[in-house]
């Protein structure tokens, strides 16, 4: 997830590009699998602890973001880099992959840092 707020070319878009059919799926099968839930529960957990480790190095290396939007920045950072919020900007006209520069373009904003 840390690596859309730095240079490099692999990101999760590459991951919703392949699987992003399967991640929509999930919804479903949350619906009709309780320990299935739990899974994707524990996996999303995973991903918001791996931000927040993100977020706290951000803030170690920048200073950025301020220590009082901490809690906030991890949960808009969670709820940009989901698979839903790609799907939605990308909409039936663009891929996955046309969307991603518009995303680490938000999450640098969320984080208040200038680097490309």
């Amino acid at each position: 997830m840390a690596i859309f707020i730095t240079k490099h070319k692999t990101t999760n878009s590459q991951y919703f590009g392949c699987f992003g059919c399967y991640t929509q799926c999930w919804k479903w099968r949350k619906a009709l699998d309780p320990d299935f839930e739990k899974v994707v529960k524990a996996r999303d957990e995973r991903r918001r602890q791996g931000l927040h480790v993100i977020v706290l190095r951000c803030v170690e290396k920048y200073g950025k973001p301020a220590p009082e939007a901490f809690d906030e920045i991890v949960n808009i950072l969670f709820t940009l880099l989901s698979f839903e919020t790609f799907d939605t900007l990308a909409g039936s006209t663009q891929s996955i992959e046309e969307v991603s520069p518009l995303i680490q373009q938000l999450a640098r904003s969320t984080l208040a840092l200038d680097i490309r």
